[in-house]
């Protein structure tokens, strides 16, 4: 634990985010986002080159009954996604863990959790019974446009009349004609009688600069351009009013800083004075100057993310109020997602999200609250050079017309519950579509805190992990990265060697997790190898994921005139098998004959499944593996056999974890030192659950 962190920092726990109270002021919690920035920036030169790994919990307050201000500290989470774009080799991770009503040890221990459990999610939610989810982003439709303004209605407008957000005026005021009072940096000029004739840019530059020479003046090219560009801002901008008044709507201009409270306070009242309460909100406020975390200042960071937040801020206090029915904020994707070089942006936007979130939970049905993430437009809204660099990332631009209408949808929507709205195209990350092969690393600690239950699975005094429990680890990175879809078979899984856990009771062992994907439409292959620190592997396998399970087939195993099997628990952990309590799981043996053997398989009470969040019935799956141990014993005489791979596990539900199964082992074949299998999971219903094909079971010892 240190006050202060060196530049050396590689390896970092920030907890700063928690220490949030009850009677923090707006200002207070805000502070805590540029602190975290200022953790970043720290340690950001380690990371940028090397490895090494921030975790940054934090609670947002959002899952809180009470109305709070936490929501403003929620630029964490972006702060971490953009990190970890910038630092490809760090594991960086937000924790928004809900805090409420609980005891300081009851937060560590879940933190704790979260963060030795292992995956690359990089943001995650805890919620107040513990359980730990992540984010991910669905369509919905818009159904019920019963919530539009009213003719009539005023609505107050930051960010000028130019660009994107005059364009989603316009398109608004077509559907209503509105009272619209805009705030804007552009100060609107009369400009000079001998520019009128000239429209493109060459034209008016030529015209500045023979003007100057007609007045025996010196001009450089900065001072033509500034003239040129002022005269085409303040051209825009009128055009843009022109419009609006020409639809019906009735536009009043402000050039106001929207970051200056009293400014912004004397322009809302008069807007009030002459067209009465005021019913909307659209903050679009925004500027950008990108940098890498390590390379942005303090001063940088709070000019960005100040001008959208602080501007938020105004608008809220100037009309408090006013019985506001509609707000919405111009948020970006780089809050979603993070964006390299946009942390203090996306860190704003991030905290328009969930203030968002807050304002409609505090509004409840009488308000529409809306926060658009908006991914890059086209038509002319993107510079000719950057729409290249989108098109060469694959990134999907967003037409100018369709975006100004789902702008327009929104506005109207009577849910209360689609406050963050993404709109933009199927990312799986900033900047990358969903669809291309990737290679990449991922580490996991394993040690008694974290995975006491590998305790029960020891073979000769040594802590070895069981196969199942590498297929479950495999299942857990496979759907953290494809979080849209269901894992629906795990293929191919080789042993080759086992992991032996030497440092279980002492620093713990780490893992590696060498894995690739490949996304297809709405399925994915991920391929996995589970390694050592020096690259050698232990275990291979595929996973497969889709939008949907498959049903499971009608035939099934037949076994007929099964001998009776009499051994009882207790002779079978005492001298058949190695397993300790959590994976006695063998509750009864029901026949064997020479084709296979029957059992049933249940959960004990002193079992930690219910203390973890799985994918699979890894301790039952295990138990099916272990009545194929039991049944090479009862043939052989020698109970020093183990698992070596297997070549399918289809499974047929998500419902997850089960507390008895009945297994069906079919004999495939069988040496004198080994023997493979096909395994049926049913329910008690006889239903089933998974199949399990080519088990192979291999005698060590003879």
């Amino acid at each position: 634990m240190v006050s202060s962190l060196p530049e050396s920092a590689a390896y970092v726990i920030n907890l700063r985010g928690l220490n949030i109270y009850a009677n923090n002021t707006i200002e207070q919690i805000l502070a805590v986002n540029t602190d975290t920035f200022e953790i970043a920036q720290t340690c950001a030169k380690t990371l940028f080159t090397g490895s090494g790994c921030l975790i940054l919990p934090f609670d947002n307050g959002l899952a809180s009954k009470k109305n709070n201000n936490r929501a403003w500290s929620g630029g964490i989470s972006a702060l971490a996604k953009t990190a970890k774009l910038e630092w490809p080799n760090a594991d960086v991770q937000s924790i928004n863990i809900d805090c409420s009503g609980k005891a300081a040890v009851k937060i560590a221990n879940e933190l704790f959790d979260a963060i030795t459990s292992g995956g690359s999610v990089t943001e995650i939610e805890i919620d107040a019974s513990g359980n730990r989810y992540q984010l991910i982003s669905t369509v919905v439709d818009i159904n019920d446009h019963s919530k539009s303004l009213n003719n009539g209605d005023t609505i107050i407008v930051s960010g000028g009349a130019k660009g994107v957000t005059a364009a989603c005026l316009i398109a608004l005021s077509e559907r209503k004609k509105l009272n619209i009072g805009i705030l804007g940096r552009t100060k609107l000029e009369e400009e000079p009688a001998y520019l009128a004739s000239y429209k493109t840019d060459a034209e008016l530059k030529n015209a500045v600069f023979q003007q100057a020479i007609k007045e025996g003046q010196k001009v450089s090219p900065m001072d033509v351009n500034a003239t040129v560009s002022k005269t085409l801002g303040n051209r825009e901008v009128l055009e843009n009013i022109n419009v609006l008044t020409n639809d019906g709507s009735v536009v009043k201009y402000f050039s106001v800083d929207i970051s200056n409270a009293d400014a912004v306070k004397a322009a809302v009242d008069e807007i009030r004075k002459e067209f009465g309460a005021i019913h909307g909100i659209v903050h679009a406020a925004g500027v950008l100057a990108d940098k890498y975390i390590h390379e942005k200042t303090t001063d940088q960071f709070n000019k960005v993310f100040n001008t959208k937040i602080t501007g938020f801020i105004n608008l809220l206090e100037a009309t408090a109020k006013d019985k506001l029915t509609h707000i919405c904020c111009f948020s970006s994707v780089a809050a979603r997602m993070g964006n390299i070089g946009q942390v203090d942006y996306a860190m704003a936007n991030e905290v328009l999200n969930k203030v968002c979130q807050a304002e409609q939970k505090k509004r409840k049905n009488t308000c529409v609250v809306k926060s658009i993430n908006w991914g890059p437009w086209e038509g002319g809204m993107v510079s000719p050079q950057l729409k290249k660099h989108f098109e060469s990332m694959d990134v999907d631009l967003i037409p100018l017309r369709t975006g100004v209408e789902m702008f327009a949808d929104e506005m109207e929507d009577a849910s209360i519950d689609n406050v963050e709205v993404v709109v933009g195209g199927a990312f799986d990350g900033w900047g990358k579509k969903v669809g291309p092969i990737s290679q990449n690393y991922r580490n996991m600690w394993i040690h008694k805190s974290n995975n006491a239950f590998l305790e029960s699975h020891r073979i000769e005094g040594k802590v070895i992990v069981p196969m199942m429990m590498a297929n479950e680890w495999s299942m857990r990175l496979a759907q953290s990265l494809c979080p849209d879809l269901r894992i629906v078979e795990v293929n191919n899984l080789k042993v080759y060697k086992g992991i032996h856990l030497e440092n279980f009771e002492n620093n713990g062992d780490i893992l590696l997790f060498n894995y690739s994907v490949e996304r297809k439409n709405n399925t994915a292959v991920v391929k996995i190898k589970i390694e050592d620190e020096g690259n050698q592997p232990y275990y291979a396998v595929t996973v497969n994921l889709s939008n949907a399970i498959s049903n499971a087939p009608d035939s099934g195993i037949e076994l007929k005139n099964l001998q009776s099997w009499t051994w009882k628990k207790n002779d079978i952990y005492n001298g058949h098998l190695f397993h300790g309590p959590d994976f006695q799981v063998v509750e009864k043996l029901e026949g064997i004959n020479e084709d296979g053997c029957k059992g049933i398989v249940k959960i004990s009470d002193s079992n930690h499944i219910s203390k973890m969040r799985w994918l699979s019935d890894m301790f039952l799956f295990d138990g099916g593996i272990q009545l194929a141990l039991l049944a090479m014993d009862k043939w052989t005489g020698n109970n020093s056999s183990l698992p070596l791979g297997y070549d399918s596990l289809k499974l047929y539900t998500q419902s997850y974890p089960a507390s008895q199964m009945h297994c069906e082992l079919a004999l495939r074949k069988k040496g004198d030192k080994d023997s493979e299998w096909d395994i049926h999971f049913k329910d008690k219903d006889q239903q089933l659950l998974a199949e399990m094909t080519g088990l192979r079971i291999y005698m060590y010892k003879n």
